[in-house]
């Protein structure tokens, strides 16, 4: 009998241990939840973004991205960003933001002013299971299909695609 007793209660540990790990696994699984601290300094980074670009700030638009972060474009409509990178769009890694950034049209042009745009008002931000990410509409039906992580130094932009209207995003194209 006493067997029978210490059998049940090794029986019953097990499955309180199983179902207990089966809990804490299920909420880790939820736990991509961001906080309105976590949103609003989300938005604060696309602000940040829109400032340095307008402003021909290359180091500090380099900074809203992640070490391996990168911009992209469904399609380069710029002379000179045809010339740099071709027609049919591309990836422009963080190592390659400065020269991305100086041959803006703003940027190069010496006589041109340089104005920070407006950041995007419309940023719908969802969690994911690292981190975040946003569809942000932009002028002529094109949008902006961002991933964000946080980092130690804060919230980050992983990835920016700039999809034109009508088009499929750069990364996503099968080759």
């Amino acid at each position: 009998m006493v067997t029978w007793y210490r059998t049940m209660a090794v029986v019953l540990g097990i499955l309180a241990l199983t179902s207990g790990g089966a809990a804490a696994a299920q909420a880790g699984s939820h736990k991509s939840s961001l906080t309105a601290q976590d949103e609003a300094e989300i938005r604060q980074l696309s602000q940040r973004y829109a400032h340095a670009l307008g402003l021909c700030q290359a180091e500090e638009y380099a900074k809203v991205f992640t070490a391996d972060g990168f911009y992209s474009s469904s399609e380069f409509t710029g002379t000179v960003h045809r010339e740099m990178y071709g027609p049919n769009g591309g990836k422009i890694p963080r190592s390659d933001m400065t020269r991305f950034v100086m041959s803006e049209p703003q940027c190069a042009n010496a006589g041109t002013p340089k104005t920070p745009r407006d950041a995007p008002a419309a940023i719908v931000i969802r969690a994911t299971p690292t981190g975040a990410a946003a569809t942000i509409p932009l002028a002529n039906g094109a949008r902006y299909e961002d991933s964000y992580v946080k980092t130690p130094d804060g919230w980050r932009i992983k990835s920016r695609e700039h999809v034109r209207a009508g088009q499929t995003a750069f990364s996503t194209r099968t080759k």
